[in-house]
């Protein structure tokens, strides 16, 4: 039994010791690659981990309820339909929106030397806009795929003008964007820090500063979130002629608080995935820049 445990231990203390290795190898290899390169595939990696943990509630149950559609509960295997268009979509929207921000940042900073707070919320903004379109594309085609469990060709084909139709939701896609980026990229660094002041328990900090966040997120951006989902789901244009049409309709008939359907879905899905994406993210960048 001694003999056993002694060969348990050399062999945790080995695979510890070559996980180390390989680490400052990989270290090595990334302090090489240029940042253009590095920050989409940190943003993406990291996308499709947050996406994960975010889709059974933040995409699936909310788009459900928005539509006002039974949410299958006895069916799990419903919750992730999508799951890779959402996931495809955020690798490449967080990698973007990583490397203008980044990009920017660097650039008004070389220029400025000292960054005011209009700096930060530029950037974050046009980062957030510059991903709008695409963003709901992918929502659009993950609604229709949760709907019916088609695949991707097969869902844009069912639509009425099939590619033509993917532009649906675009103008609000580019609001909620720029909105939700500020949110992650300015709101939550100085929330964790006000909160940092008063607690010491990193755990406690990343749990609050991310229900605080998501909390903000949907205040702000449910009301152009629940537009664009109708939108998505009147892709044949029966009930809505476009942005303006459906904000007007979706008060009228439920009030202002039909702009926050779904919302408490989409808040819990940001808590878990937001500290998911922020994680993953100072990781891989800590891998980048060790100091």
């Amino acid at each position: 039994m001694k003999l056993f445990s002694v060969l348990i231990s050399c062999a945790t203390i080995y695979a510890h010791a070559a996980m180390h290795t390989r680490t400052i190898e990989l270290q090595k290899k990334l302090q090489h690659i240029p940042d253009y390169i590095v920050n989409p595939i940190i943003g993406g990696v990291s996308a499709a981990a947050s996406m994960f943990v975010y889709t059974p509630l933040g995409s699936y149950c909310q788009n459900r309820h928005i539509q006002g559609l039974p949410i299958e509960l006895k069916k799990p295997h419903h919750w992730w339909r999508g799951y890779r268009t959402i996931a495809a979509n955020n690798m490449y929207v967080i990698a973007i929106q990583n490397a203008i921000y980044r990009s920017l940042i660097t650039k008004m900073n070389s220029a400025n030397h000292t960054l005011a707070s209009w700096n930060t919320i530029f950037a974050a903004s046009i980062a957030g806009g510059v991903s709008g379109p695409v963003n709901s594309v992918s929502q659009l085609i993950t609604l229709h795929q949760q709907n019916t469990g088609s695949s991707i060709i097969n869902t844009i084909n069912s639509f009425p003008d099939t590619y033509k139709s993917l532009h649906r939701g675009t103008l609000p896609a580019i609001y909620r964007g720029m909105l939700f980026a500020n949110t992650y990229i300015n709101c939550l660094p100085f929330i964790k820090k006000r909160i940092n002041e008063h607690c010491a328990n990193n755990a406690v900090v990343v749990i609050v500063s991310a229900l605080i966040s998501a909390a903000f997120a949907t205040a702000t951006t449910q009301p152009f979130q629940v537009v664009i989902t109708k939108l998505h789901a009147d892709i044949e244009k029966k009930q809505f002629k476009g942005p303006r049409d459906a904000f007007r309709k979706t008060i009228s008939q439920g009030g202002i608080k039909a702009l926050y359907a779904g919302g408490l879905y989409r808040t819990i899905g940001n808590i878990l995935a937001i500290p998911t994406l922020n994680y993953i993210q100072k990781k891989l960048y800590k891998l980048k820049n060790p100091c």
